[in-house]
């Protein structure tokens, strides 16, 4: 069994280097449920709070003495809450990580559009510049196959 260290805040409860949460008052590991982002969370105390799991193994196994606020999944799978897989970054680390992935999907205003049938844009930044209007003009155009400025937007 791997080690359990008292998670900061909730007494009477513990957090595995592997994510797993007991209870010393029932006893028990808890539940473990998944959010509808992907990321994994319990209810601790009374009344239960939901607490992700990543952000408990974090506090209590990893050092932030430079009080980062973010705790970052290094293979950027929000299932793997062990403690060599997370780290504490900034909010700025926290992006770039999420952008040098090789599955990472790309933003919605970087997708390519078509203006008016025959333009085509590597992104709505750059058809936003041409027909002057904001970014997500255009992608609300693009989302409903409706016109900005006159011309017809639709993604490629």
């Amino acid at each position: 069994m791997s080690e359990l260290r008292a998670i900061p805040g909730y007494p009477g409860y513990s957090v595995s280097e592997d994510g797993q949460v007991y209870s010393s008052v029932s006893g028990r590991f808890l539940r473990v449920q998944r959010c509808s982002n992907g990321y994994l969370f319990v209810r601790l105390g009374r009344p239960s709070k939901q607490q992700l799991m990543h952000r408990l193994v974090a506090a209590a196994f990893i050092p932030n003495p430079e009080g980062k606020p973010h705790v970052n999944h290094k293979d950027a799978n929000r299932t793997n809450n062990q403690v060599a897989n997370l780290a504490w970054v900034t909010p700025s680390e926290n992006h770039l990580h999420a952008y040098t992935l090789p599955h990472r999907k790309p933003h919605g205003l970087s997708r390519a559009v078509v203006v008016g049938g025959e333009i085509v844009f590597e992104d709505m930044c750059e058809a936003a510049q041409h027909l002057g209007v904001t970014p997500s003009s255009v992608a609300s155009a693009a989302a409903r196959a409706h016109r900005c400025r006159g011309k017809e937007i639709r993604y490629v």
